[in-house]
């Protein structure tokens, strides 16, 4: 009866893996000839610039015309340098991305089994992958940037306090402060979040008598920290060249940084709250309404002191959460964008793990909180048209891809137009929808039932990933259209550019896209009264106006001349 009972659920566990190999097959899959070259231009072309630099190539002068980005996420890609098709070298950093992924579900499943120590196999697995799967996770693993590295490295650092939790050793302390380090070289967003963590471990250390073990990790992270310092500066001085650009994403704990923020506040602080405001209920949506009684659940476990082992771990998760949505609206506020009020992207990484705990406490503790989601829906449906309105009063794009709730019911409805009145009512549905599954999910005891809600959830998580998934190949196609032109015209002759010209947009796309596809070359910047002094032979100028001689552009693009010199 027992070794009967042992196969049904290694047949119910395997059955969940396939699910997770499909979903994972899904992700990969999906428009996969599309996805060859940069959705995002700016950013992925900083992470590759680095990986470039490392594997021995010379893009200097398009990263001196870049801003800065870590180089955690470079060290990963720079042997796919190597892989001379652009193509399948973006391909291969789509893969990794997916055992990104792959790891983070594992990281899931292991917290999910020692907290809830009585869950089943299958009930450790569909939380887990309701928790990694998101909207965000699964469109972000299209594209070769830093997202889904962050992503996996918050669920590390989560797993490793679990296991500090049940057993403190010093491995665990040096692993620990390894990873928040380089979580920090990936992207220095992350920097509030990895010393929330090490002051947490420190402080539970403390409360347990392990001095050696807390000054460990105080000393280990402090030298880590100047390490990734020391190795920022190496790669601006020799990556960017020192330029004026590489200024911009590069912040350090300073006076200066904590001043300058602390006036940002005092002088915007009705601008920033509706922006915390607005985007705290895109944070409370991407979680299923579980941040909410996550919150809620905090202070009254504070309140009646039901304080477990793990209650530390839970005041990380959910702090760390809040504390980058308030940054995060800090940094991104005003109209100066239509996405900037409901701009996600800097804590989405934070988001999974509020998920997979209160997944975990949902019917230990959150029933007898859902008495109060019809009042927040109620609340949510009255704010949503005034968010709505708000983004509606920009004039400026909407990016997709850093606000991806959203941004895929946006492009769902409403493909490239922007029908305002149309996004109100379908934000409110959304809001319903959840509600509701939210509730089945919670108070039902049927197993079919809380079977269909996870997979409702995967299913709407996976199609409107693929709305925005669809914007960024919108995105692929007409800023490599002008690459691909230039790659089919030019020989192996070096490819020049004016540097006075690299604020145009799309020349600046043009010139990047072309520069990964032929990372062999090197695209030289040149000012324009240099020309008559240099041997212009078997090159090219690229410049987005027409040069003043005697000589016709070899290609004449909306965006870009090309001219040819032999």
């Amino acid at each position: 009866m027992i070794a009967n009972k042992k196969t049904a659920v290694s047949k119910i566990v395997l059955f969940e893996y396939l699910g997770i190999l499909c979903i994972i097959s899904f992700i990969l899959l999906y428009r996969w000839n599309d996805t060859t070259l940069f959705g995002v231009l700016g950013d992925e072309f900083g992470y590759w610039g680095n990986a470039a630099a490392l594997a021995g190539f010379d893009w200097k002068s398009l990263m001196s015309e870049s801003a800065y980005y870590g180089m955690g996420y470079s060290v990963v890609i720079a042997p796919l340098m190597f892989i001379g098709d652009y193509a399948l070298r973006y391909h291969c950093a789509i893969i990794l991305n997916c055992i990104f992924l792959i790891l983070s579900l594992l990281c899931a499943k292991y917290i999910f089994s020692v907290i809830a120590e009585n869950s089943t196999p299958q009930e450790q697995i569909a939380g887990a992958m309701l928790s990694v799967f998101t909207i965000n996770a699964i469109s972000q693993a299209r594209i070769a940037w830093s997202e889904t590295l962050v992503s996996f490295l918050m669920w590390a650092v989560i797993a490793l306090m679990v296991s500090i939790s049940e057993q403190v050793a010093f491995w665990k302390m040096a692993l620990m402060a390894i990873t928040c380090s380089y979580m920090i070289m990936v992207h220095q967003r992350t920097l509030p979040v990895a010393l929330v963590v090490v002051s947490a471990t420190m402080f539970f250390l403390l409360k347990n008598k392990k001095y050696k073990e807390t000054l460990f990790v105080l000393l280990f992270f402090v030298c880590l920290y100047f390490l990734v310092g020391y190795i920022k500066n190496i790669q601006i001085s020799m990556i960017y060249m020192h330029s004026e650009k590489s200024n911009v994403n590069n912040y350090d704990i300073s006076a200066g940084l904590v001043s300058e923020y602390y006036q940002r506040v005092i002088e915007n602080i009705k601008t920033i709250l509706g922006s915390f405001i607005s985007k705290l209920i895109i944070a409370v949506l991407c979680t299923y309404y579980f941040l909410a009684f996550s919150l809620t659940d905090i202070l009254v476990r504070v309140q009646k002191k039901e304080l477990d082992k793990y209650f530390w771990i839970r005041l990380v998760v959910l702090f760390s959460a809040l504390l980058m949505i308030f940054l995060t609206a800090v940094q991104m506020n005003g109209k100066s964008r239509s996405d900037l009020i409901v701009y996600s992207r800097y804590f989405d990484f934070t988001l999974g793990p509020v998920i997979l705990f209160g997944i975990m406490d949902s019917k230990k503790r959150f029933s007898k909180y859902y008495k109060y989601l019809p009042f927040m829906v109620i609340v949510f449906i009255a704010a949503g048209p005034n968010i709505v309105d708000y983004m509606a009063d920009c004039d400026s794009s909407f990016n997709h891809i850093c606000s991806t709730l959203p941004g895929s019911l946006l492009h769902f409805a409403f493909g490239s137009s922007m029908d305002w009145a149309g996004f109100k009512v379908l934000l409110s549905i959304y809001i319903l929808v959840l509600a509701v599954t939210g509730i089945a999910l919670i108070y039902s005891s049927k197993r079919k039932i809380r079977v269909f809600c996870y997979t409702f959830l995967l299913c709407l998580n996976c199609f409107l990933a693929n709305e925005v998934s669809d914007q960024v190949n919108l995105w692929r196609y007409a800023m490599s259209f002008d690459a691909m032109l230039i790659s089919d015209e030019t020989s192996d002759s070096t490819l020049y550019f004016l540097a006075s010209e690299i604020e145009n947009f799309d020349f600046a796309c043009t010139l990047k896209e072309y520069q990964f596809m032929y990372p062999d070359q090197s695209v030289q910047a040149i000012d324009l009264e240099d020309i008559s002094e240099m041997s212009m032979t078997d090159c090219y100028l690229v410049t987005s106006s027409p040069i003043e001689w005697d000589i016709y552009p070899y290609i004449k693009a909306d965006s870009y001349c090309l001219y040819y010199f032999d």
